[in-house]
């Protein structure tokens, strides 16, 4: 029955030119859409824990792909801060939640898969998630309201404070 689904994969995969190597990356969201300052979680499964080896996530391809998040950075890779693993200790789920998004991380991120000893180049890629990051734009009119009101209590503080104070100068 295990070589059975060895070849259906083989089959499935060779004819859209993907090599055939037991191990799929499922990112099963290719478009995800939220707010600045929010959170997201962006999933990454695999279909098997071998070949053993660390999961990357990637910022980007070709000349724009950066290290975004890994379980062991190589080098001198750094993981983003408000970046974590979703599932503690994983081993099939590398699923990732971003906390505090900003506009700048809007992009298409990758998780790959590389085998333990050959780090070169992934063993296996997911297809990538696009992640759009909406700005929160206050609208003019509201920050015009927010002064004028700031202003109104403002002015209304001081003028009660220096009637107060000259009333009181009055007692005495």
């Amino acid at each position: 029955m295990q070589t059975l689904s060895i070849v259906l994969t083989c089959l499935i995969c060779l004819p859209v030119g993907r090599v055939c190597q037991g191990l799929k990356v499922f990112q099963p969201l290719s478009r995800v859409e939220t707010l600045e300052r929010s959170n997201v979680t962006l999933v990454c499964v695999m279909s098997s824990e071998i070949p053993l080896g660390p999961v990357r996530w990637y910022k980007g391809a070709g000349s724009e792909r950066t290290h975004f998040y890994s379980g062991a950075p190589k080098g001198g890779d750094k993981n983003d801060p408000r970046v974590t693993w979703t599932m503690e200790n994983p081993t099939v789920n590398f699923t990732i939640t971003i906390r505090d998004l900003r506009f700048s991380d809007t992009g298409k991120y990758y998780c790959e898969k590389y085998k333990k000893g050959d780090e070169s180049k992934p063993y296996a890629s997911g297809p990538g998630v696009t992640l759009t990051v909406t700005a929160c734009h206050v609208p003019l009119w509201f920050i015009f309201i927010l002064v004028k009101v700031c202003l109104f209590v403002t002015i209304n503080a001081c003028f009660c404070l220096a009637v107060t104070r000259e009333t009181w100068r009055k007692r005495k």
